[in-house]
């Protein structure tokens, strides 16, 4: 067939399309490097000999020219198939602009490309929910003192809850506490998250920041939409919180945990970008 044949002058129609863009679950680097996010991009080249035949099984190549040092080509497809396509795949670090050009014979096209900085996770989120400990949901525990705070006694089970969950509102005492992992003691303290804001509900979430940003230097913190919840903040962290899994901030007390529909549930979360307004 004359679309298999070797074209007689080695030159060729070729359409270059951006096909697809997801945050992967699996890259050649770190997904978050710095607070910022890396996207996987696939770029789909289309073949076809002068005649508007499609041209099947032809070596292509791709690059990424000029080089960019946020742009990394990770593989690509190096032949044509049946219906004269091949697909180049590129690792790209933020919303980097950067140039794809593909060769067959001595044709050769570009296409630029600027990722979209909204992008879906491949891999669906575990989702739990966190809370303020209230003492008024342990009623029925002994009152103790607690280390670090004079002068006042807190029922035992809600100071167990408050080094559980990082902080709690003393009901008896009307003022909040927090509990300090490195001096072991407790605080007479208001509470705060990680990168240092107060915890909301409707904007907080705490993230592994391998998978959603969450970088203090340059207060990189990561935006997400979270399927049937709404959008989030990656604000907080937690021991337990690792890879693709996000703590959920609702509030005050067990009642506000027990009423989070979506506890133990996976979610698809859709990345918005950095510092959104939330």
């Amino acid at each position: 067939m004359e679309s298999d044949a070797i074209n007689a002058n080695n030159a060729y129609n070729i359409s270059l399309v951006k096909t697809t863009q997801i945050i992967p679950s699996s890259s050649t680097q770190d997904l978050v490097n710095k607070g910022i996010i890396l996207y996987k991009i696939t770029v789909t080249a289309t073949v076809r000999n002068t005649n508007g035949s499609i041209a099947r099984n032809q070596a292509i190549s791709f690059a990424n020219y000029p080089q960019n040092a946020n742009v990394k080509q990770v593989s690509y497809e190096g032949r044509t198939d049946s219906n004269g396509t091949a697909k180049a795949y590129y690792e790209v670090r933020g919303v980097t602009n950067f140039t794809v050009r593909a060769q067959c014979g001595r044709t050769q096209k570009s296409l630029s490309i600027t990722p979209n900085e909204k992008c879906d996770y491949q891999n669906t989120f575990y989702l739990t929910a966190y809370i303020i400990a209230l003492e008024s949901d342990y009623s029925a525990s002994t009152k103790v003192a607690a280390a670090g705070i004079s002068n006042y006694k807190f029922r035992k089970e809600f100071l167990d809850a408050v080094k559980l969950n990082g902080s709690g509102y003393s009901d008896d005492n009307k003022f909040y506490i927090r509990y300090n992992a490195s001096t072991k003691q407790y605080e007479k303290k208001d509470p705060v998250t990680a990168t240092g804001t107060t915890p909301t509900v409707g904007r907080t979430i705490a993230v592994d920041n391998y998978y959603i940003p969450r970088y203090n230097t340059t207060a990189q913190y990561g935006c997400v939409s979270i399927a049937d919840v709404g959008n989030r903040k990656a604000e907080d962290a937690g021991g337990g919180i690792k890879k693709y899994h996000i703590d959920v901030f609702v509030g005050n007390g067990k009642a506000k945990a027990n009423a989070f529909a979506y506890n133990q549930k996976y979610k698809k979360v859709t990345y918005l970008g950095n510092n959104k307004n939330i």
